[in-house]
């Protein structure tokens, strides 16, 4: 079974795609499915089975706008810091090779801290009862997506 989550973004592959679909006009007859829509809270199967209210689900799709509007200002720190860190190699200026070092360990960094805090957050709207059903009913399904999600564009194919 396919699960459409884009719930751990790697900064390593390019989120504009992505993100450039998270406002598409659903209202639209006929209109494509958005990212945000084929997130695992969004599919039908897993909103009966648990029990996810419309108000959870808004919250769920803010927290991942929110989530990927970061994630793309996150990467373009990571060029930054590694164009940083270009500069300062081909000149051999350790200043700023320093300076660069620093702020590509934070730009590397930051991506996943955001990754776990979106699902830490999305876990946290879930009821005890809700997580339960989750955990039982989708073993290894987080750990599936943490895998599958490095490649964002992965999730627009279909399989």
């Amino acid at each position: 079974m396919r699960y459409w989550a884009l719930f751990f973004l790697m900064t390593t592959v390019p989120c504009g795609s992505v993100l450039a679909q998270l406002d598409d006009n659903r209202t639209e007859p006929g209109a494509k499915r958005t990212v945000i829509d084929r997130l695992w809270w969004n599919q039908p199967t897993k909103i009966e089975k648990l029990q996810l209210t419309v108000e959870q689900r808004a919250r769920m799709d803010d927290r991942a706008r929110e989530y990927f509007v970061r994630q793309v200002a996150l990467k373009r720190d990571q060029k930054a810091a590694l164009a940083q860190l270009g500069r300062g190699l081909s000149t051999g200026d350790t200043a700023i090779i320093d300076e660069a070092r620093s702020a590509l360990i934070q730009a590397t960094s930051e991506p996943v801290e955001n990754q776990v805090r979106m699902m830490t957050d999305i876990f946290a709207i879930l009821t005890d009862a809700q997580t339960d059903t989750f955990t039982s009913n989708y073993p290894g399904m987080l750990s599936r997506l943490w895998i599958r999600s490095a490649s964002p564009t992965s999730l627009l194919r279909k399989k």
